[in-house]
């Protein structure tokens, strides 16, 4: 592979790691910033459920930050142009056939 292909898939890589640090660290800051302010508004028994609304916060955008998670350290190099460009080839010869 030519070097300078390498260096551009090897730094839109780093690029969305970085991403995903930043949306990590801003996950963490926003929910813990949540809980105090939803700490300081229960009134009553802490143990009711409902009352804690910061909750739907956290895990509706956890699920969201695995996914994200997943698609920049697991399947990263799995939908890529040179896959695409496979998977094209490959249509191509079933057509020809």
């Amino acid at each position: 592979m030519d070097e300078e292909i390498l260096y551009k898939k090897a730094k839109s890589l780093v690029n969305k790691k970085v991403k995903f640090y930043r949306y990590l660290y801003g996950y963490i800051i926003v929910n813990v910033c949540l809980f105090f302010i939803n700490l300081s508004e229960i009134h009553g028994n802490w143990t009711e459920l409902h009352q804690w609304w910061f909750l739907w916060v956290t895990v509706l955008w956890g699920v969201w930050l695995i996914f994200h998670y997943i698609k920049v350290f697991v399947l990263h190099d799995r939908f890529d142009d040179d896959w695409m460009e496979e998977k094209i080839q490959k249509e191509m010869d079933k057509m020809r056939k």
